[in-house]
């Protein structure tokens, strides 16, 4: 007998299909008939062309009206970031579309979009360092949102301050000082950071992250899947933040799921890949392959084959998935940056990426 509770799971899935039917439906059109509003057109004219499509899909984010199909925030929230990459280097255009998805969220009524706008604003906090005119605008705007009327995003408001870590003083102006000092205290986190210079290095020359990571990965128990299958979200947001305040004492205690996604999240957020793509690493010989590495570079890279070797050698890929092979396919992406190469890269486009990856691990499992 279908209880009440079961009916309304059949509902919510009923809703949900049909709103990703007609969600596919406009995408393949192209959004023909969704026009963006006047205001994203006009800023359309003088942003890059990646702009103007991460203007429209916030836009489109935050037009959600109904709580069902909040899950399609996550789908939509990809695409923007992965548009937010192409401008990153555009210091001045990526804090225009910032600002302008801020004042969006202030003036969105929708419940279901404008949580889903907050966790794109959280998600940017965490990949893009502040600058000046985004410090003031958050000192302007944001302060009045937290201690408004509207009080149900106010803990999404805090967790972006804490991310950027401009928490102001009631009607205190942010001055210069603070401003560089934001910055400084903002580029100077000690792991998840853009530049692999910038970690904290251990005697041996290897950055802290990379030695605890990998010793917890040797001593935990794989599970099947590892590096292929993503962890548990919020463990990986919890460890993520410990990691970040030096805390390393819980890694052993994690799964192996949870330490592969940590490793990909860190070598794909990296300035430059460990690898370039169009180097020919099986003619110059991996000896001489990872002497044109930078130091901190070719330490970092050896340890993390050394690992991978050590666990195709031992054998542990029988239960686990283990070969060089199905490491490379999982792992080439992060380490040449392919994802952002490729608009959709497939095994076939990385085919080269891939074999080479693959012959590095069996050079440390021989």
């Amino acid at each position: 007998m279908r209880t009440e509770g079961t009916g309304m799971k059949l509902e919510f899935r009923r809703k949900r299909n049909v709103f990703f039917q007609c969600f596919n439906a406009q995408r393949e059109f192209k959004w023909a008939k969704d026009p963006p509003k006047p205001s994203i057109l006009e800023l359309d004219k003088y942003l890059e062309p990646a702009a103007g499509r991460c203007f429209r899909e916030v836009n489109r984010i935050m037009s959600i009206e109904k709580i069902e199909p909040e899950g399609t925030c996550g789908k939509k929230i990809s695409n923007t970031i992965c548009l937010l990459y192409e401008i990153r280097n555009q210091p001045q255009i990526l804090t225009e579309v910032y600002v302008q998805i801020l004042r969006q969220l202030i003036d969105t009524p929708s419940k279901a979009g404008h949580f889903g706008g907050l966790r794109l604003v959280y998600v940017i906090a965490s990949f893009f360092p502040p600058t000046k005119e985004l410090l003031y605008f958050f000192n302007d705007k944001i302060y009045e949102e937290m201690h408004g009327e509207r009080s149900a995003p106010k803990k999404y408001y805090k967790r972006v301050f804490h991310q950027m870590e401009c928490v102001p003083e009631p009607n205190k102006p942010i001055t210069q000082e603070a401003v560089r000092e934001i910055e400084r205290r903002f580029n100077s986190r000690q792991v998840f950071v853009d530049d692999i210079e910038m970690l904290s290095q251990t005697p041996s020359g290897i950055p802290l992250f990379v030695e605890e990571l990998l010793a917890a990965l040797q001593h935990v128990p794989l599970i099947e899947g590892t590096f292929r299958v993503c962890g548990n979200k919020e463990q990986r947001v919890e460890h993520r933040e410990a990691i970040e305040q030096g805390d390393y004492s819980r890694l052993k205690v994690v799964s192996s799921l949870v330490l592969g996604s940590l490793l990909k999240e860190w070598l794909g957020g990296l300035t430059e890949p460990l690898l370039k793509t169009g180097t020919d690493f099986r003619a110059a010989g991996l000896k001489v392959f990872l002497e044109t590495l930078g130091e901190t570079q070719g330490k970092v890279l050896k340890e993390i084959l050394s690992v991978l070797g050590k666990f195709v050698k031992e054998g542990r890929y029988e239960s686990a998935r283990m070969n060089p092979r199905s490491l490379a396919v999982v792992l080439a992406p992060c380490l040449f940056h392919s994802f952002e190469l490729f608009s959709g890269y497939t095994l076939a486009s990385l085919s080269e990426e891939v074999s080479c990856v693959e012959w590095l691990i069996a050079c440390y499992s021989v």
